[in-house]
């Protein structure tokens, strides 16, 4: 798959996520299993899953950068709650703080989002910190003026271990169904490279259709 010329390297290299998402109702795998199978890979672990719901935040944190996008996700697996703050740009990012409280850990990354054989990949730039507890959902801070999303999305991941990949299924709330297939690396065009190589290309052999969306544009929405 050429999606490679699109590519422009870095003077550095930076933390990337890969992925790439689709409807199965559209074509390709249907489940997590069928995925691995796809992959001629198998699971390193057991199932895992969680809840996951957005927020719709009316005033971002004062610190935000300028012209980023701002993104606020509660995620809960029986008794632990994640809130995690996350600013994604079309441009580089400079130096962002977390506006959260208690933050657990941060990052900055490229998420790279792949969408077919003939139209290159999408690029953003992030930061992303992230806050957890075991005593119940965290609040987020009242000067986000933030609104939990009615949509509540179930989660369903395994690790891959051949492809050192994370399948995720998403099941939304209005009935429909997301999947996608992310890896961890660097933003290089040897790493997007493997990344067509060994996870999308044998995807687009099986018909799936590379969806346009974000993950949380999936999970903001009830279908």
């Amino acid at each position: 798959m050429a999606l490679t010329g699109a590519f422009s390297e870095l003077s550095f290299a930076m933390n990337a996520e890969y992925a790439i998402r689709w409807n199965p109702a559209e074509g390709g795998p249907k489940t997590v299993e069928e995925t691995l199978e796809a992959l001629s890979d198998k699971s390193l672990n057991g199932l895992r899953t969680f809840t996951v719901q957005y927020f719709d935040v009316r005033t971002p944190p004062s610190g935000a950068p300028r012209g980023a996008t701002t993104i606020l996700r509660r995620r809960s697996t029986g008794t632990r709650y994640e809130l995690a703050l996350k600013y994604r740009s079309v441009d580089p990012l400079g130096v962002s703080k977390c506006g959260l409280p208690g933050v657990d850990r941060s990052k900055y990354e490229v998420d790279v989002s792949l969408r077919g054989r003939n139209s290159p990949p999408t690029r953003f730039y992030s930061f992303s910190c992230e806050t957890a507890s075991d005593a119940g959902p965290i609040a987020p801070p009242m000067e986000f003026e933030a609104r939990l999303s009615p949509c509540v999305s179930k989660v369903t991941r395994r690790e891959a271990q051949r492809t050192r990949s994370t399948i995720e299924e998403w099941r939304l709330q209005g009935g429909a169904v997301e999947l996608e297939v992310s890896r961890e690396g660097t933003d290089s065009t040897a790493d997007l490279e493997v990344f067509e190589r060994e996870v999308a290309d044998p995807l687009l052999a099986k018909g799936i259709k590379a969806s346009p969306r974000t993950k949380s544009e999936i999970g903001s929405t009830c279908r």
